[in-house]
Parts: structure tokens; sequence; C-alpha cells
């Protein structure tokens, strides 16, 4: 057995924070502790990955929703826990042999971690075509403002072009 003890944090927890920026080449994905620990994070009965982007990053992701989602889309299929970084070269073993011994494997954990970010990817686009949907109803001065507030104030004016441009 390989003993990875930061586990049994992460099954106490049951939430992970997977900080993928730059969105277009995150780290996450190419380290295998991040990999690793985001599994053990999935296959918790209430475990949540829950992924972050800054708002820069996220409006930057979100434009490239509308003219490169195949980009977006390689760069999930290309996550492969075999081909991912160490810091220390005796973590490879370590987390490696533990990895062999989950259910599924490399692949189990490659297809669980793909699936998981292709959610959240489909929230975003989601989230994206509920804010720029022109026939939605038009926004109250406070959704407004938490709009400024979380997408800045570009995107608030850009809400308020949508809401007042003709259908």
């Amino acid at each position: 057995s390989h003993d990875v003890g930061f586990e049994r944090v992460i099954r106490t927890t049951r939430k992970t924070l997977l900080v993928m920026e730059p969105w277009n080449a995150p780290r996450p994905p190419t380290r295998v502790w991040c990999l690793y620990e985001s599994y053990i994070t999935l296959q918790q009965p209430d475990g949540e990955l829950i992924v972050a982007l800054g708002r820069e990053q996220r409006r930057s992701m979100q434009r490239a929703l509308q003219t490169k989602f195949s980009s977006l889309e390689a760069m999930i299929g290309r996550l492969d826990a075999r081909k991912a970084d160490v810091t220390v070269e005796s973590d490879r073993e370590n987390i490696f042999g533990a990895i062999e011994q989950l259910d599924g494997g490399f692949d189990g954990l490659n297809n669980s971690l793909r699936r998981a970010l292709r959610v959240w990817l489909a929230q975003n686009a989601e989230e994206l075509l509920e804010r720029t949907d022109p026939c939605r109803p038009r926004m109250t001065a406070e959704e407004l403002q938490a709009e400024k507030n979380e997408h800045g104030a570009w995107a608030m004016r850009m809400t308020q072009v949508m809401d007042w441009w003709p259908g």
C-alpha cells in the first residue's frame, strides 16, 4: 500500500479548490498531486471539486467560449495523470502507486476529472449565454451592481446595452 497521508485530509474536508489559471494552460492538470487530490475529492459521497478562476481569467475564457470552444475541450482532453509533473521525484512513485490502486487506476482518475472539468466548462458557457440572451428580462439596479462587482464595469455596461438593444 502506498502511503499518501494527505488523502486523509481530503477525505475529511471533502472539498478541493482547483485554481485553473491561466484558463488556457492551467497548472493543476499538469501536476500529479493536484490530479490525485481532485480525484479523491470526487470519490467522496458529497465531495466537491470547486474550480476557480479570477475575474479577468473568467472573462477571457468566456470570450474564448464564443470563438474557441474546441481549444478548451482539447485542453481538458489532454489531462493525463501519467504525464503530470512532480516536484519531488519520490512523489511520482508514491502517488502513481496510489493511483494504480484506485478503482479504474489512471484511466478512472483521468476520466473522472475530465467529466468534472467538462461540467465546469458547461456551467461557464451557460452563464455566458444567460448573460448575453437578448430575450431575458432586464436586470434590476441591484443585479447590475452585482454584475459589476463580479465581472467588472465593462460587463455591466455590456449587459445594459443588451437590455436596451431591441430584440
